[in-house]
């Protein structure tokens, strides 16, 4: 039967011209997750330590990374985030960090967050409160420095693991696309 209109089966459409089209495969979805962790005060080979081991895995699993610190340039690190004791600052603008964090954060899918450093980041935490409040993504906070354990910083977590591995094992079970 000639019909105006496309007939449509699972992977093929005839059209009205009589051509058979057939349908791509959509792409898998690859959920992305986002590395938020400590930066200021540590090396740059310690700040990339755990996000490289998490990358890794994440990405053999099929999710996409949004790792804030590739936009640190190795050789560049230290003017770059470098904080100023006589200044009591860091030079770069706060406004122009937290901006940039929060739209790689709205980009995700998810937020990765470490709780690793015994000295706790302002910055980690804000993150947490600003993904889960804010953007509401699901944060899975891994580490055991005691911040974890603060009211603020519970309430807003979806799920938390002492160890890494087993933060990126919840991920991998609970949101892979």
């Amino acid at each position: 039967m000639n019909s105006m209109y496309p007939t449509f089966s699972n992977k093929t459409a005839v059209i009205p011209e009589g051509q058979e089209v057939e349908f791509l495969d959509p792409p898998a979805y690859s959920p992305k997750v986002y590395l938020a962790g400590k930066m200021t005060g540590l090396s740059y080979q310690v700040m990339k330590e755990w996000r490289v081991a998490a990358a890794v895995k994440l990405k053999a699993a099929g999710f996409t990374i949004i790792d804030p610190t590739d936009q640190i340039d190795r050789e560049e690190f230290t003017k770059t985030i470098h904080y100023d004791r006589d200044m009591g600052a860091y030079n770069l603008p706060a406004t122009e960090v937290v901006d940039v964090n929060v739209y790689h954060m709205r980009r995700a899918d998810i937020i990765l967050a470490e709780f690793m450093f015994q000295e706790v980041s302002l910055g980690t935490v804000g993150e947490v409160i600003v993904a889960a409040r804010e953007l509401h993504k699901p944060v899975i906070a891994w580490g055991d420095n005691g911040a974890v354990s603060h009211a603020w910083v519970r309430r807003h977590l979806t799920a938390h693991r002492k160890q890494l591995e087993d933060a990126i094992n919840f991920i991998i079970d609970v949101y892979r696309g």
